[in-house]
């Protein structure tokens, strides 16, 4: 499922229905999506973002932000003068994470259905790109350049790249459970 491993290889259409699946299954489990057992989701984001210097009154792009684990404490640190822009490619994230914007009444935050591979803003437009449990789906060749685009001269693009362990023995791992609960 790495598309990094296949980019090369991997035609149009093959990459086309492999994000079909994916948005498919993404839209499909987004009304639970990080709200249902462990927080790892919550937990590395903050981490990331507590270790990054981000900008009062900033302008950043979350690419395939889901259900807003990075979205949401960057907006914080932002301020309301500050804007952060999510964006994903499945419908039920986009709206799941509508509602909970408008929720905790951000205005200084908003989330549009795109595709990650797409970006097509306006050059030096944000202070920081962030892509959190998602890069590993990009078409780094493709949008890689596109990201560094719209990046503003010393602007950071910071990436949370998850590890998966296949492991029978889940004990050793408990740890990482308890961590994140």
């Amino acid at each position: 499922m790495f598309i990094e491993s296949q980019g090369a290889t991997m035609d149009t259409t093959d990459r086309q229905q492999f994000k079909d699946s994916d948005v498919g299954m993404f839209d499909r489990a987004a009304p639970i999506y990080g709200q249902v057992g462990t927080k790892q989701f919550t937990y590395f984001a903050n981490l990331l973002v507590d270790r990054l210097s981000v900008p009062q009154n900033g302008h950043i792009l979350d690419i395939a932000c889901g259900r807003g684990a990075l979205l949401f404490p960057l907006a914080e640190k932002v301020g309301e003068n500050g804007h952060v822009l999510g964006i994903d490619l499945a419908p039920g994230m986009v709206s799941e994470t509508t509602a909970e914007i408008v929720r905790r009444g951000l205005k200084q935050a908003d989330i549009l259905l795109k595709d990650g591979d797409a970006i097509d803003f306006e050059t030096n437009l944000f202070d920081m790109v962030t892509c959190g449990f998602a890069l590993h789906f990009l078409d780094y060749d493709q949008t890689l350049p596109k990201i560094l685009k719209v990046l503003k001269p010393g602007g950071v693009f910071a990436a949370i790249i998850p590890i998966t362990v296949i492991d029978d023995d889940l004990v050793r791992w408990q740890w990482l459970f308890d961590l994140t609960k």
